[in-house]
C-alpha cells in the first residue's frame, strides 16, 4: 500500500489559508462572541437553568473556534512562510481573548452561586455528565482576580504573553542549519536537522549538531528576552491568582498532587545508575569513551536499515492489529485518508503533534519522517493521541479537557506497545539489539532528558524571581541540569537547549515537561497490567481514556489499577518495568562488541 506523505486538510476547510469556509467560520464565531459578550456584560444569569444555557452556548462556540484555530496551526506547521495563515493565527488569538473574557464571566457566575444553586446546576440534565468539571471550574474560579483584571489580562495576552510563543515559532521556522558532509555544504531547516541528529553516520550527526548549536547561538539574545518576558508575565498573573509557587498552577492544570510528582521524581532519580550503565555500554560499543548529545539517538550500526514511510506504516498497522482491533481500525483510516503530514521538506516547523477537530470528529498528525526507527516511533506516539481523541468524542465536550499527564499516557502507551511487540517478534540478533537500544533510548528521553528540562525550569523560575536571567546564566543553568539528570555521563551537552526547545515557550501549559515522564511511567504500569490480564484489559483501558477528562489523576489510576500513585513504591515498580530491556541489552551488546 502506498500512503500519502502529505495530509488532507481540505476535508476540514477546503482551500488552505484562502479557504472561504475558514473565513466564514471565523466571521461567524467573531460575531457570535461579540454579541454574547455585549449581552452577558449587561445582565447576569436569572438562575441555574439560565447559567446552564449560557455554558452550553459558550461550549458550542469554543468547539467552532477550536477547529479553526487547530486548522490554522496545521497550515503554519506545514509551511512556516504561509503569511496568510500567520495573519489568521493573529486574528484567532485576538478572538480567543474575547472567548476567554466570556469564560471569565462564566467563572464569576459559578464562583458566586450558592451551594444550593450550584447543586441544581450540576444536576441539570445537560451538564450532569460533566459535574466534576463544573466543580473543578468553580474551585479555580474562586482564586481568580477581580473580574475587571481578568478581562484585562485576557485582552492583553494575545499581543503580550502569547506573542512570545509566536516569536519563538517565527525564529525556529526561519532558522537554517548549515553543515558539511562529503565535501559539500548543506543547508536544512530546523525540522530536517532534528531528523539528521539520528543519522547512522557519526560525522554527519556531529556536523549537524555543530551547525545546530551555531544557528541557535545567534538567536540567544532574542530568545532570552522572549523567555524572560514570558516567565515574568506568567508569574505576575499567577501571584495575582494566589499561586505562590510556579509549580502550583501546572499541578492544578494536570489534576495532580505535589506529593505524587515528588514520589515520581524520587523513583526516577533512583534509576540513574542503571541508565548510566546503558549509556556507558552504548559508548563502548560505538568505540567512544563517552557519548555526546548527538549520539543519544544514534543507531548502533552505521548500516542501520532505513524505513520508508509505507514500511513504517505497515509495521505499526501490523502490531496494532495484534494488540487492539479498534486501535488498528482507527490507524488504518488515518493512513488511508491522509491524516498525517510526514514529508521531509524545507519550510516545515520542527517537532511533532496531534490535534483534534471536534466538528469532523477527526485528528491530524504532524511530523517530519526521516526514515529512522525514532520517526516510526513518533508516528505510533501521535496515533496514540488520535486514539485518545476517538474515545473523547464519546463524552460531552466539557469533559474533553484532558491533563497533559494523561494525554501523554495514551500516546506513550501506543508507542511502547509497538516497540515491545516488535521486539518480541524479532528473530535476527542485530535487529533485536537495535530494538532493545530503541526501547532504552526512550527511557533516557523520558527519565533523563525530561528530568533535565524540569530541573532547568525550576532553577530558572527561582532566578527569575530576582530579575531577568542573562544568556550566559541560561546556558550555565541548562548545562548544570543536563549534567545532573544524565549523571555526568556525556562528553558533550546541549547548552542552548533552552533556546531550541519550543516546549519552554508554550504559553498554554506551564512546565511542559514532567507530564511526559508521568505518562511514560504510568504507561509502564498499564502495560504490565495489560500483559497480566490480556484482552480483558482493553475495555477498561478504553474507559480509562474516556474518563481521563473528568476526575483527578490519582482517582483515575486508583479506579483503573487499584494503585496509590502518591507512593514511591508505585513509581519504583513502573521504573523497573520501563527498564526491563536493560539486562538483555547489556548481554546482547557484549555479544556484538
Amino acid at each position: 500500500m502506498v500512503y500519502s506523505l502529505r495530509w488532507n486538510l481540505d476535508a476540514l476547510f477546503p482551500g488552505g489559508s484562502s479557504s472561504p469556509q475558514l473565513k466564514a467560520t471565523v466571521e461567524e464565531v467573531e460575531k457570535d462572541a461579540r454579541d454574547l459578550y455585549a449581552s452577558w456584560r449587561k445582565e447576569d444569569p436569572k438562575g441555574p437553568f439560565d447559567l446552564a444555557e449560557k455554558i452550553q452556548m459558550l461550549t458550542e462556540l469554543n468547539l467552532r473556534f477550536g477547529d479553526a484555530f487547530a486548522f490554522v496551526g496545521c497550515l503554519l506547521a506545514a509551511d512556516v512562510e504561509d503569511r496568510q495563515a500567520a495573519l489568521w493565527q493573529g486574528k484567532l488569538q485576538e478572538l480567543g481573548a474575547t472567548l476567554t473574557q466570556l469564560e471569565r464571566l462564566v467563572d464569576g457566575w459559578l464562583a458566586s452561586l450558592s451551594e444550593e444553586d450550584f447543586s441544581q446546576l450540576q444536576h441539570d440534565p445537560r451538564l450532569q455528565p460533566s459535574a466534576f468539571n463544573l466543580l473543578e471550574r468553580r474551585e479555580r474560579a474562586q482564586r481568580q482576580m477581580d473580574l475587571p483584571l481578568e478581562l484585562l489580562a485576557a485582552e492583553l495576552s494575545p499581543a503580550g504573553y502569547h506573542g512570545w510563543n509566536r516569536l519563538h515559532s517565527l525564529v525556529a521556522g526561519r532558522l537554517r542549519i548549515r553543515y558539511e558532509a562529503d565535501g559539500k555544504v548543506q543547508e536544512v531547516s530546523a525540522g530536517q536537522a532534528e531528523s539528521l541528529l539520528d543519522h547512522p553516520r557519526r560525522e554527519i550527526r556531529e556536523a549537524v549538531f555543530k551547525g545546530w548549536e551555531e544557528a541557535w547561538e545567534k538567536e540567544t539574545d532574542v530568545l532570552a528576552l522572549a523567555l524572560n518576558n514570558l516567565a515574568g508575565f506568567r508569574r505576575a498573573i499567577q501571584r495575582r491568582r494566589g499561586y505562590r509557587d510556579p509549580l502550583d498552577e501546572p499541578l492544578e492544570i494536570n489534576r495532580l498532587q505535589r506529593k505524587t510528582l515528588e514520589a515520581m521524581w524520587e523513583a526516577v532519580d533512583g534509576a540513574r545508575p542503571r541508565l548510566r550503565a546503558y549509556l556507558q555500554a552504548k559508548a563502548r560499543f560505538l568505540g567512544l569513551e563517552k557519548l555526546s548529545w548527538f549520539d543519544l539517538s544514534a543507531p548502533l550500526f552505521p548500516d542501520a536499515p532505513s524505513l520508508s514511510y509505507d514500511e513504517a506504516a505497515e509495521i505499526i498497522l501490523r502490531e496494532f492489529s495484534r494488540l487492539d482491533p479498534e486501535l488498528y481500525a482507527m490507524a488504518k483510516r488515518v493512513f488511508e485518508e491522509g491524516w498525517i503530514e510526514a514529508e521531509d521538506r524545507p519550510g516545515k516547523a520542527q517537532g511533532g503533534f496531534c490535534t483534534r477537530f471536534n466538528g469532523a470528529r477527526q485528528s491530524r498528525i504532524f511530523l517530519t519522517f526521516g526514515g529512522t526507527l525514532p520517526d516510526a516511533a513518533t508516528i505510533a506516539h501521535e496515533l496514540g493521541h488520535a486514539y485518545h481523541n476517538e474515545q473523547l468524542f464519546e463524552v460531552p465536550p466539557l469533559s474533553r479537557r484532558v491533563p497533559m499527564a494523561l494525554a501523554e499516557t495514551a500516546s506513550t502507551f501506543a508507542e511502547v506497545r509497538v516497540a515491545k511487540a516488535s521486539l518480541e517478534a524479532a528473530r535476527d540478533p542485530k535487529e533485536r539489539l537495535l530494538l532493545l537500544d530503541r526501547r532504552l533510548q526512550q527511557s533516557v528521553t523520558y527519565l533523563m532528558n525530561i528530568r533535565a528540562r524540569f530541573l532547568f525550569e525550576v532553577a530558572f523560575y527561582q532566578r527569575r524571581e530576582k530579575g531577568p536571567v542573562g544568556v550566559d546564566d541560561l546556558k550555565e543553568g541548562m548545562l548544570a541540569a543536563q549534567k545532573e539528570a544524565y549523571a555526568d555521563s556525556l562528553a558533550l551537552y546541549h547548552p542552548t537547549f533552552w533556546a531550541s526547545k519550543a516546549h519552554f515557550y508554550i504559553t498554554g501549559v506551564p512546565f511542559y515537561n514532567f507530564p511526559y515522564t508521568f505518562g511514560y511511567l504510568l504507561t509502564a504500569a498499564l502495560l504490565r497490567r495489560a500483559e497480566e490480564e490480556g484482552p480483558s484489559f482493553l475495555p477498561r483501558y478504553r474507559e480509562f481514556l474516556r474518563e481521563s477528562g473528568r476526575m483527578t489523576v490519582e482517582d483515575l489510576v486508583e479506579r483503573a489499577l487499584g494503585e496509590d500513585i502518591g507512593k514511591v513504591a508505585f513509581w519504583e515498580k513502573a521504573v523497573e518495568e520501563a527498564l526491563s530491556p536493560l539486562d538483555a541489552f547489556l548481554v546482547e551488546v557484549e555479544k556484538h562488541a
